[in-house]
């Protein structure tokens, strides 16, 4: 109810919409990002705060996603007040999370076979770019609704 409520807020819809559009324009390089060169190696730095940093940010993704569904497991767990079933049926959650990462991480040498960027990465971006745009409009007009 409480992220329902945020999102269904003016100011979120409308910096919602400046956000596509200013990533949209610029991946349609309509504008210029100095300074954002992210063909940069910084993927090699190493450390337990950017570990930290990483998984306290998926956090945020992750957690109006999830606890919706947890909180009903939780809720029919109780009703049944049976700790076996309860621990069954959660462990049974946690793996189903779980199980995507590991897919992702066993077949993470496939991007290794992927084609190489050349001219066609060019028109991807492009339709990326409107792609976004298309987004904001449609959050620009969510935010005038609630006007």
């Amino acid at each position: 109810k409480v992220f329902g409520t945020i999102q269904n807020s003016f100011w979120i819809q409308f910096g919602v919409a400046n956000v596509f559009l200013f990533f949209g324009l610029a991946m349609l390089e309509a504008i210029h990002l100095p300074g954002w060169n992210l063909a940069r190696d910084n993927h090699k730095k190493e450390g337990w705060l950017g570990v930290f940093l990483m998984g306290f940010a998926s956090g945020f993704v992750v957690g109006p996603c999830t606890a919706p569904v947890l909180g009903a497991l939780l809720v029919h767990v109780a009703a049944r007040q049976n700790i076996t079933f309860g621990v069954s049926l959660l462990m049974t959650f946690a793996f189903g999370l779980g199980f995507l990462l590991v897919v992702a991480g066993t077949f993470s040498g496939l991007l290794a076979s992927l084609p190489r960027s050349g001219a066609w990465m060019r028109w991807v971006k492009r339709l990326a770019g409107l792609g976004l745009l298309g987004l904001a409009e449609y959050y620009f007009l969510r935010a005038g609704q609630l006007m």
